[in-house]
Parts: structure tokens; C-alpha cells; sequence
């Protein structure tokens, strides 16, 4: 059984947007930038895996640079307890490109798909992308 928040909010095709209120009575006000405490990642945990295309549609590359700026500016400042950042290859509509992937393991708070949503929108604003995949797995996390 995974909770009473976790069913309300994955049953929403979009999460919840800012405003929105959590199952404890909270508002959701979370941008792209603001820093969560999400204090040490034991018992159940939300596993959100990002993936931003590296390819624009005029057949470009976001350059390194891109990439690195977006992570120390907006990735870092989301996530200051940790994250995971792999390159990969994808395939987008038929077509392969180079992919990065992000990995956060976090708990649940109020508003937490609305910063997945706000880097997305960056990314895509930015780079020209049309899409960007997240996917949302409950899980058990324990610190070793």
C-alpha cells in the first residue's frame, strides 16, 4: 500500500499544479529553482527518472556546455541532497540521439511533480525540445 498521497497524485495525468493542495492540507508553490529538504532517503520513496534529448529538430546537439550549465543552475539548486546524471543513447520517433538522464530518489512532498514539470519546461524552452520523458516509480530506499 503505498499511502493516501501517492494515490491522489498518480491518478492525475499532470500532477499537481502550483496551488494545489496535498493530501496534508499544504499548498503546492515549488518552481524549478527552489531547494527541498528532503532530509535522509529512508522507507518510501518516489524513483523519478528524467529524459531530455540531446538532439534539436533542425539535427543540431545541445552542446556540452548546455547541458552543464542547466545542471549547476538548475538541476543542483533542485536537488542539493543528491542526484544521478547518466549519458545515454535514445530514440526519439524513429530517430537515435544522445540522451542525459536524471535520477532523483526523494520522498513525497507537496508539489513534487510541479518541479519535474518546471525543469521540463526550461529544457524544452531552451533547447528546442519537443518532448521530455520523466517516469515516477514508488520505491523502498535505504542509506547503506
Amino acid at each position: 500500500m503505498l499511502g493516501k498521497g501517492w494515490h491522489r497524485d498518480a491518478s492525475r495525468s499532470g500532477g499537481p499544479a502550483d496551488g494545489d493542495e496535498s493530501p496534508t492540507g499544504e499548498t503546492a508553490t515549488r518552481s524549478a529553482t527552489d531547494k527541498h529538504d528532503l532530509g535522509p532517503i529512508i522507507g518510501r520513496s518516489i524513483r523519478t527518472e528524467v529524459f531530455f534529448g540531446m538532439s534539436r529538430p533542425d539535427g543540431t546537439l545541445v552542446p556540452k556546455s548546455d547541458w552543464d550549465n542547466f545542471v549547476e543552475t538548475q538541476i543542483e539548486s533542485c536537488f542539493p541532497n543528491g542526484f544521478t546524471e547518466i549519458p545515454g543513447r535514445g530514440n526519439y520517433r524513429g530517430n537515435p540521439e544522445p540522451v542525459r538522464i536524471l535520477i532523483v530518489v526523494h520522498r513525497h512532498f507537496p508539489g513534487w511533480r510541479t518541479v519535474f514539470h518546471a525543469l521540463a519546461f526550461l529544457w524544452k524552452k531552451d533547447q528546442h525540445q519537443v518532448e521530455v520523458l520523466a517516469v515516477h516509480t514508488p520505491c523502498e530506499s535505504e542509506s547503506l
